[in-house]
């Protein structure tokens, strides 16, 4: 395994890609995010670790829908494994999101995201939460192992989660509050 202790932040059309998928880890180098994403870009096969406080392992700011996130393991020691921003919609596919201290990916107000065949499990928070307005389309993934809530859609979200595995998280595999309104199809509990 290759290890780099970096903080990237992307401005240009790039793929970052392990020759071998997993064999290169880039850990947080400083108080930052490991990855910022600011423009169209693929990231496949890496391991991408946040050690640092207040902040997330990948920050996705780009507002497009080409962005691609596959075959990673990404792990957090504090903030959430994966953030969207308002107005992005990337595809997160065939990951490992594991153990944040918060959740495994935070969809903001007005955030996106195709987020299929994922691993997602053991955030100290919900695996899955999904803001005001913010409106994913989450199919065929394993969410479980939360010590909260496999999914949280909060006030105002919206969403379709269809045939995703959803169990054994804690507080509820599944959290709607009162207003939102998402589509549930087909997910085993």
């Amino acid at each position: 395994v290759h290890g780099y202790r970096e903080s990237i932040v992307i401005n240009k059309n790039i793929t970052l890609q392990s020759a071998v998928d997993g064999q290169a880890c880039i850990e947080n180098g400083s108080e930052s995010n490991v990855i910022v994403i600011r423009h169209t870009c693929r990231l496949v096969g890496l391991t991408l670790h946040q050690r640092s406080k207040n902040f997330f392992c990948v920050r996705i700011i780009v507002n497009d829908d080409a962005t691609v996130i596959e075959k990673c393991d990404i792990v957090s020691d504090h903030f959430s494994c994966i953030q969207i921003d308002s107005g992005c919609n990337p595809l997160i596919r065939n990951n490992k999101i594991h153990d944040s201290k918060q959740c495994g990916i935070l969809i903001k107000k007005n955030g996106k995201g195709r987020i299929e065949n994922n691993d997602i499990h053991s955030n100290s928070l919900s695996n899955i939460y999904v803001d005001a307005h913010a409106n994913p389309l989450v199919t065929n993934n394993k969410i479980h192992n939360s010590t909260q809530h496999g999914i949280w859609v909060k006030q105002y979200g919206i969403g379709l989660f269809e045939n995703n595995t959803i169990c054994n998280n804690t507080m509820s595999n599944i959290k709607i509050e009162e207003e939102a309104t998402p589509v549930i199809k087909n997910n085993f509990m």
